[in-house]
């Protein structure tokens, strides 16, 4: 019987391993998706917009949509997904490239980098936020001016909300619940 809890555990574990790699991968075709139609937007027009983004709320920080979601998980969802916010004095603590869950099994290199930024807020400290960097030409050479620790200004549509039952390796200090969005900038 200790043996069948046993093993009971530990599907569990890979099962829910393997669902936030999943949902890792779906943001990450997300972003590639809308990185493609921001440089074909681009390419044609250059100032044209392939999407309209809607208005932007203006938000202190993250600890209103976190409590919302802690209260509500669904409610939350219907009030924020899709919703465009911009929060001023965020602080960096990661950017980085990401990549798509093909490219992770196939070891294949994408053509266009896939940037996000990892970053909290001063009102909350189990929450945080991650935003999907709209790809432009000299992005490259952009996201290698944040640092860890500076205050930015984020702006991003509000995707999803994770769970994260760990910390990065680079940041010990990760909150653990993310509030994900995309299509996202940053204003130094």
């Amino acid at each position: 019987m200790k043996g069948h809890k046993f093993l009971s555990v530990v599907f569990s574990l890979v099962f829910v391993s393997g669902c936030q790699q999943l949902n890792d991968g779906v943001n990450t075709v997300n972003g590639v998706i809308s990185s493609s139609l921001s440089s074909v937007g681009k390419a044609l027009g250059g100032t044209a917009h392939t999407q309209s983004l809607g208005p932007v709320s203006s938000v202190s920080g993250l600890g209103a949509v976190c409590k919302d979601y802690e209260e509500n998980a669904m409610a939350a969802e219907k009030k924020w997904i899709g919703k465009r916010i911009s929060i001023v004095n965020a602080t960096v603590l990661e950017v980085t490239k990401g990549r798509s869950a093909s490219d992770m099994m196939t070891g294949m290199t994408k053509s266009v980098p896939n940037y996000y930024l990892l970053f909290k807020t001063s009102d909350t400290s189990y929450c945080g936020g991650m935003v999907w960097l709209d790809y432009y030409s000299g992005i490259d050479d952009a996201v290698l001016t944040y640092k860890k620790g500076q205050k930015v200004s984020v702006t991003g549509t509000v995707n999803n909300f994770e769970v994260r039952g760990f910390a990065t390796v680079n940041n010990a200090d990760m909150p653990i619940r993310l509030v994900v969005m995309r299509n996202g900038t940053i204003n130094q």
